[in-house]
């Protein structure tokens, strides 16, 4: 779908779950997308009850990509 939809080719996959976890341990039990966006982004997520119900397979109107901090990548992970 991101490559089909938006011209997204991605070389790799990150869980960025796991890297919170690798960067900083024991501090989230499970953490959300709206926690990780937060953290990794600087991006506060309002996240109303339809959003979280969502029919994740639907098109929706592309806005394009927001920049992330990379400094908290493994630097293996950085191309």
């Amino acid at each position: 779908k991101l490559k089909n939809e938006y011209g997204l080719v991605c070389n790799r996959r990150v869980d960025i779950r796991d890297v919170a976890e690798s960067k900083w341990p024991g501090r989230f039990s499970r953490p959300g997308l709206k926690d990780l966006a937060l953290e990794i982004c600087g991006l506060y997520m309002c996240k109303p009850i339809h959003v979280c119900q969502s029919n994740w397979d639907a098109r929706v109107k592309f806005h394009g990509f927001l920049p992330c901090r990379h400094d908290i990548l493994p630097e293996k992970q950085i191309p």
